[in-house]
């Protein structure tokens, strides 16, 4: 369904909230003087964001013990999960599947089955052979991306504090997945890369932010006309998304109603 077409250096611009473009692929200064630069201008030191006075310390301290290339992991225990349960479904012997015993379920974990509490993130959300190439391609891709672009301290703190959100929602609802934390990565990776392109049923090019967006407006969708445990684990999920682009969200949310809602 997806095919990935990289966009052209000179063409990854994004605009600050005064309409004026900046690039998005400056090379220039250390990873972490890099990122969004969403309502920023040229010349101006990078602002100190809420997140950044907490993880400067921190990944000095401890940035040497992050897990590199833990999208890799991620998506290759969700391959294994997916080649089991083909296995399963194949055996007539067999009434349960591998995503039975590794999804999040708040009654059986205060039974004793603590591993539920951090293996959901393994279950693939599709079943199809086709789609769970590209669901596992997509999400390495994404994942490689923005911990070529943060760091694997970063990266590794952000995918962190989206379990956690999902842990907490699954202990209050009684429900969590890891749709929404891979929705905040995809998300993320819109705000540092729009203009990428991916191919759609590898004919139609469509740039990465038009996915985002649509995204976004599904999940306010869901959020708005969901009980309140929808709510509850859309919030939770991506608070790691609100955290570290909350302003850079409002600015481009901002700066998007001044241009076409005039």
């Amino acid at each position: 369904m997806f095919g990935k077409k990289g966009s052209r250096k000179n063409k990854n611009y994004t605009r600050t909230s005064t309409g004026r473009k900046i690039s998005m692929t400056s090379t220039s200064g250390s990873r972490r003087q890099q990122g969004i630069q969403m309502g920023r201008g040229y010349g101006k030191p990078k602002p100190k964001y809420f997140m950044d006075r907490i993880l400067d310390p921190l990944e000095k301290k401890y940035g040497r013990y992050a897990l590199k290339d833990l999208m890799m992991y991620i998506v290759g225990g969700m391959g294994l999960v997916y080649l089991f349960n083909l296995y399963t479904d194949a055996n007539p012997n067999l009434d349960f599947t591998l995503a039975d015993v590794l999804s999040f379920d708040r009654e059986m974990i205060l039974k004793g089955q603590v591993w539920r509490i951090l293996t959901f993130i393994f279950i693939p959300e599709n079943t199809s052979v086709i789609f769970i190439v590209f669901e596992l391609y997509l999400c390495w891709l994404i994942g490689a991306s923005l911990q070529k672009q943060w760091g694997a301290f970063r990266f590794n703190t952000y995918y962190i504090m989206g379990m956690i959100g999902c842990i907490a929602a699954g202990f209050i609802s009684g429900y969590t997945s890891n749709l929404y934390l891979n929705m905040s990565l995809f998300i993320a990776f819109a705000l540092f890369f729009p203009n990428e392109e991916f191919l759609i049923f590898f004919v139609l090019p469509v740039k990465v932010k038009w996915l985002a967006i649509i995204d976004s407006v599904l999940l306010a969708a869901m959020f708005l006309m969901g009980g309140m445990r929808i709510k509850i684990v859309i919030l939770f999920s991506l608070a790691n998304l609100l955290l570290f682009f909350g302003k850079d969200i409002y600015i481009e949310v901002r700066y998007f109603i001044k241009k076409h809602m005039k």
